[in-house]
């Protein structure tokens, strides 16, 4: 039974539909007299998709040392919240790896960055460390999250807060082409300050 609210991966090719198998869409609305149709949406429109063409996109995950199994907060939310896994108290300007208990596995073509929290960072001063965090599609062990106390006192984790936000984005890969010069632009060069402050 299709949700509202809830994204689906097409696993079917669609004639007349202007999107491809693996794409996500958003579903919006359940017909009344047919609950496996619903009327769905990605940017370049909505149409009415039955429910043997869709599947919920699935990532396989394990979990260790009795962690949660992390959550999209919201239907609407990008990442899903990702709790600390230990009880931990990091010092003014200091960062500690924080343990989750999530170990995932993702396809070759994607990846999961791991986000500060708008929330505890408001609220504590917390926030992943490096800015952003990348665990490759070909890493397999746990999911640690760098916390760093931006605060001037020392803040403590439990576990069972959540502590930083995953989102999972797919990756290029590109070939390397070595040349002499590359293509002219109007801005050239300019790096820091170039375009203004």
């Amino acid at each position: 039974m299709i949700e509202v609210g809830k994204k689906y991966r097409v696993v079917k090719r669609l004639y007349g539909h202007e999107f491809d198998i693996g794409e996500e869409l958003l579903a919006l609305e359940l017909d009344e007299e047919e609950p496996d149709f619903c009327r769905m949406k990605n940017h370049l429109g909505e149409w009415w998709v039955g429910a043997e063409e869709l599947a919920i996109p699935s990532t396989p995950i394990r979990l260790t040392n009795g962690a949660p199994i992390p959550f999209y907060a919201t239907a609407g939310a990008a990442g899903f919240d990702i709790a600390a896994n230990e009880t931990v108290t990091i010092n003014p300007g200091h960062w500690v790896p924080v343990a989750t208990g999530l170990h995932i596995q993702l396809p070759v073509e994607q990846e999961l960055q791991i986000r500060s929290r708008s929330g505890i960072a408001k609220k504590d001063g917390l926030v992943v460390h490096q800015g952003i965090g990348t665990i490759d599609s070909d890493y397999r062990g746990e999911i640690f999250v760098m916390l760093r106390n931006t605060d001037l006192n020392a803040r403590t984790v439990n576990r069972g807060d959540r502590i930083a936000q995953g989102v999972i984005a797919p990756v290029i890969r590109v070939e390397f082409e070595v040349v002499d010069k590359l293509d002219d632009t109007v801005r050239g060069d300019g790096g820091f300050g170039s375009s203004g402050v």
